[in-house]
């Protein structure tokens, strides 16, 4: 696996990326990012400035290059300069409102807001492992305490406050064990959410990038999102609420012969069984269901809105893998019937 760029930590060296005038150096290795590759922080200094934009062909007026894109939800439509030009009449002969940008701004913005939450899902990694650990901590704290009060406490008492320690450390451990366990599931759904988000981000950087613009903005990719970052909310809030509590009635001390077993309690806080991992979206950013309801009526439920391209290759940014190759099967969708049309003559763009 080749390595493209330098990796300290977490963030992605942007110096091993670009020549001595800051320009994004070329590559033309493919990008793949490993099933075993941990979730990374990236770059957010990327930008789509023209030199840099993918260079895709019109393939409704020959010679040109998409140049805008309509993000109103009934289009979701790439357009050429000429493209622009008819678009605009169309929303006037139906009295909507055009959302047509130049199609830089679509990528920075798709890129951005996609890089953030991205860094999202690979901090969420990293805190789901320190929580772990932090577990196991927290059941040495709840040991120290009861040891300090063992000391107050004659010799006669050794065995009860043994008793409790061993309370204490089965109970931790059974805890320990379900936060594991829900940790385990959390990890391969965020890293396999963070990987698909990488996908995501490489696909903007070809001529499939429409596939990536389409998705983000015409499916629940978003909402999928944050139902993530509320099941990760809950996993890292319980944690304040799985240790043990000591009760310790120092006024009772004398009474140890008699009455050991009221002076010293522990309070048990178990971690709950589940915190709702199966209601996740799928970790892969192409399951994310498309926004029906806001389509318009005329596009059907089960029409592609365009022609797969199977197995694009592609040159990505250098900022958003660390090094290796990738091959993306994907699709870029247009929402014109007419595009379709013309794709369906084209024999490398038959619709499946």
């Amino acid at each position: 696996m080749n390595q493209l760029s330098t990796n300290k930590g977490n963030v992605f060296d942007e110096n091993a990326m670009t020549d001595e005038k800051g320009k994004i150096k070329s590559q033309t290795s493919q990008v793949y990012v490993s099933s075993n590759e941990q979730p990374t922080l990236l770059s957010q200094n990327f930008v789509y400035d023209g030199f840099n934009t993918p260079k895709i062909p019109c393939l409704y007026h020959k010679g040109n290059i998409l140049t805008n894109f309509c993000s109103c939800i009934q289009c979701l439509l790439p357009l050429c300069p000429q493209c622009v030009e008819e678009h605009i009449i169309k929303h006037r002969d139906e009295k909507t409102q055009n959302k047509i940008e130049c199609l830089e701004n679509v990528l920075n913005t798709v890129y951005k807001d996609v890089v953030q939450e991205t860094n999202f899902f690979a901090k969420s990694y990293l805190d789901l492992e320190n929580n772990v650990v932090r577990m196991a901590g927290a059941n040495n704290i709840t040991i120290d305490k009861l040891n300090k009060i063992q000391e107050r406490i004659i010799k006669v008492v050794e065995q009860f406050f043994k008793s409790l320690i061993n309370d204490v450390e089965n109970k931790q451990k059974k805890n320990q064990q379900n936060q594991e366990k829900d940790a385990d599931q959390l990890k391969q759904l965020v890293k396999e959410r963070w990987s698909s988000h990488i996908t995501f981000l490489e696909t903007l950087n070809s001529v499939n990038s429409m596939t990536s613009v389409i998705q983000y903005f015409g499916t629940t990719l978003l909402e999928d999102n944050q139902t993530y970052f509320n099941i990760l909310d809950e996993y890292s809030n319980r944690f304040e609420q799985v240790s043990s509590d000591i009760i310790f009635y120092q006024e009772k001390a004398i009474e140890i012969a008699a009455h050991l077993s009221h002076i010293i309690k522990i309070r048990h806080n178990d971690v709950p069984e589940f915190i709702k991992i199966h209601t996740l979206p799928n970790p892969k950013l192409q399951d994310a269901f498309p926004l029906r309801s806001k389509a318009p009526s005329h596009i059907k439920p089960s029409q592609p809105l365009y022609p797969s391209i199977q197995q694009s290759p592609f040159t990505p940014p250098q900022h958003v893998i660390t090094g290796a190759t990738r091959i993306l099967d994907s699709g870029t969708f247009y929402t014109d019937k007419r595009y379709t049309d013309s794709l369906n003559r084209l024999p490398q763009y038959q619709m499946r």
